[in-house]
């Protein structure tokens, strides 16, 4: 595993050749277990974990950082990293109008205090807290489905 300890780029090359994002994200979880989940307001759609993009010269860790503040409206706690991987099928579109078909992730482990959560309603059109046998009847968006199934959260 290699996370990062030098800035990255905003876009990079995938080890195709195609233009690929950077993307951090992390399993968040309560203190009854149950993990933070969002309806994305913006493609592509499903449930999905706390993520974003790293932004030109940031750095893994401090995005999950970041993106807890802002999606989350608090401060992660005990942010563990879990893997690191390049998801050749995983798109966006940042801009709004540019599909980029790569991203290379960064995923973590986190824990918040729920009574602290407060969820931006830009980012979700509804968000809870799931238990693990609720989260396989939810529609996900595909790389959560993904990233649930290959740390043991749902079956494969």
């Amino acid at each position: 595993m290699n996370v990062a300890n030098k800035p990255l780029p905003e876009v990079g090359k995938a080890s195709d050749g195609r233009v690929m994002h950077y993307s951090a994200g992390a399993i968040v979880e309560n203190e009854k277990g149950e993990i933070f989940l969002l309806d994305r307001r913006y493609e592509p759609y499903g449930f999905a974990g706390m993520a974003g993009h790293i932004d030109k010269g940031g750095m893994p860790y401090a995005t999950v950082i970041r993106e807890g503040k802002e999606e989350m409206g608090t401060r992660l706690m005990g942010v563990d990293f879990i893997l690191e991987e390049e998801v050749p099928w995983n798109h966006c579109r940042n801009d709004g109008v540019t599909r980029i078909e790569v991203h290379h992730w960064y995923l973590y482990r986190a824990k918040v205090n729920s009574r602290d959560v407060r969820v931006d309603k830009r980012e979700a059109t509804r968000w809870g807290w799931y238990p693990k046998e609720e989260i396989r009847v939810l529609v996900l968006e595909p790389v959560w489905e993904y990233w649930f199934k290959k740390v043991g959260i749902i079956p494969a």
